[in-house]
């Protein structure tokens, strides 16, 4: 993996973090057919647990989803001492920037 990855080069102390997010879509939202919930895997760019939450909520409200939960959060770097990222997270990854700094993985709605 790509050192790049695991650390944002800018001055404003941002890490990458990453964790699973529980989610249910707002009235209207039918992007998740009948199912009334889903999980998905998320990484971003903030200061701390609390930013990266932040960020996400406001992501999800742009689709239209409203966060129920996010479990398992930790830097990315702390989750690759003991797993490997999947492939579908290391592409996310690529699409990270200051206008957008949250990537979604594969949405597993129930």
């Amino acid at each position: 993996m790509n050192i790049s990855l695991l650390t944002v080069a800018n001055s404003s102390g941002h890490s990458r973090w990453i964790g699973l997010a529980t989610i249910k879509p707002q009235e209207g939202n039918d992007l998740l057919g009948e199912c009334s919930e889903a999980f998905v895997p998320v990484i971003g760019d903030a200061k701390n647990k609390d930013e990266f939450t932040k960020l996400l909520e406001i992501e999800l409200a742009k689709l239209d989803f409203n966060l129920e939960a996010l479990e398992d959060v930790e830097t990315l770097a702390q989750r690759l001492q003991r797993h490997k990222l999947p492939d579908e997270l290391e592409s996310a990854i690529e699409s990270i920037s200051i206008e957008n700094p949250i990537a979604f993985g594969t949405f597993q709605a129930y």
